[in-house]
């Protein structure tokens, strides 16, 4: 079932890149916290992304945002290329598909992957130095962002379009509760 805007965010339990193990519901006692939904490690697109938000992470630590990105790919794979790449962005590889599922981050389809938006982004991707890596996961994949405020409830749902549909750290950073709007409950878990 597609989540929507206000929806109570499903709560999980994960181990991130680095082996910390977290839970939602535990996270949200700092602040609200946005999941960012890409592809795999291999995929041009998500690595040039990756680069990008490693270079504005100090905008959500700002605004006090909590950021966790999630990755189709096995732990070793993304331990690998991170530690390569000396990225610290907090990330949650999710092989087995089980927070894709959870929140409805579906594939798509050919359509969607032929789209212009993906083969221009490729291309941007390819020529800044991020080529394609081993495949480890689905080239159907379609990102996601989502934005759990502190009352474990979704303040921002955005479901990509394409391989490449993914809000830049703008969008995000507009669409996070202010620090004042924000309750002291915690969410239920699911």
């Amino acid at each position: 079932m597609t989540l929507r805007l206000n929806d109570q965010a499903p709560d999980f339990d994960a181990v991130l890149v680095g082996g910390e193990s977290i839970n939602l519901k535990t996270e949200l006692e700092n602040g609200p916290i946005c999941l960012v939904f890409l592809r795999y490690i291999g995929c041009p697109v998500c690595r040039q992304r990756l680069s990008e938000i490693e270079g504005e992470l100090g905008q959500y630590r700002t605004q006090n945002l909590g950021l966790i990105v999630v990755l189709e790919s096995p732990m070793d794979r993304v331990e690998d290329y991170y530690f390569k790449k000396g990225l610290n962005i907090r990330t949650l590889p999710d092989a087995g598909r089980k927070l894709y599922d959870l929140y409805d981050v579906s594939k798509g389809g050919i359509a969607s992957m032929l789209n212009p938006g993906v083969l221009k982004s490729a291309a941007k991707a390819t020529l800044q130095g991020h080529v394609h890596g081993a495949l480890g996961g689905s080239e159907m994949q379609l990102p996601a962002a989502f934005i759990v405020g502190k009352d474990g409830k979704l303040a921002y749902v955005n479901y990509g379009k394409h391989g490449a549909d993914t809000p830049s750290t703008d969008t995000l950073l507009a669409n996070a509760p202010s620090q004042e709007s924000q309750q002291t409950s915690t969410p239920a878990s699911v």
